[in-house]
């Protein structure tokens, strides 16, 4: 198992890693948050097609700056906006949140504009995320829980090598009362090598 690291790498670590380990055919790059950044997310965050299986709805803009303020605030994550390679546009967001350096494992979570869905994208996504949970955090595993009527995300999880863990699914409840189920998917270090290095 590779040497566990006690501390968060900072920012300039986490891009440097991200180009030396980057593809010329990606069509997307990620990169820890800047000023300007964060301010293309405030602005295009409350899009039409982001929010459709959340379960606290973020689709005006004072309820996804609530959301987005306490995205930031948090000191277990590691945040990056979602560039497409070709304009440099920001197209959406992805982090490791909850991250536990003791247990060895983060909760993922990812969000792109609806223009740019079903793009395939999210491998990408997902090869750079990954590598730095494993590769730089070394982490043994990341994971989501997804609303069980996502079937877009979870047939997306599924193609890049995610499982799900049946005894870690749970109840959960939507902002106007709702109960949905939440369903665990996982992706654990020993896979990676195996999916995406070789």
């Amino acid at each position: 198992m590779p040497a566990m690291t006690t501390t968060l790498p900072t920012s300039q670590e986490i891009n440097s890693f991200l180009s030396s380990i980057r593809t010329c055919d990606s069509p997307i790059h990620l990169e820890t948050l800047t000023p300007d950044s964060i301010k293309a997310l405030y602005e295009i965050g409350s899009k039409p097609g982001i929010w459709t299986f959340a379960r606290y709805k973020k689709e005006s803009h004072e309820s996804f700056k609530k959301y987005f303020d306490k995205v930031l605030a948090r000191k277990d994550s590691v945040n990056f906006a979602i560039r497409e390679a070709k304009s440099d546009k920001v197209i959406g967001f992805t982090r490791l949140k909850a991250i536990d350096l003791l247990k060895s494992r983060s909760e993922i979570g990812t969000w792109i504009i609806q223009e740019y869905q079903g793009k395939g994208f999210n491998y990408f996504i997902k090869k750079e995320l990954l590598s730095v949970a494993f590769l730089l955090l070394k982490l043994d595993r990341i994971y989501s829980l997804i609303n069980i009527d996502n079937v877009p995300s979870i047939k997306s999880l599924t193609r890049l090598g995610f499982k799900n863990e049946k005894n870690k699914n749970k109840d959960g409840m939507t902002e106007s009362g709702k109960s949905i189920k939440l369903v665990y998917y996982y992706y654990d270090s020993a896979q990676f090598s195996d999916d995406y290095l070789t």
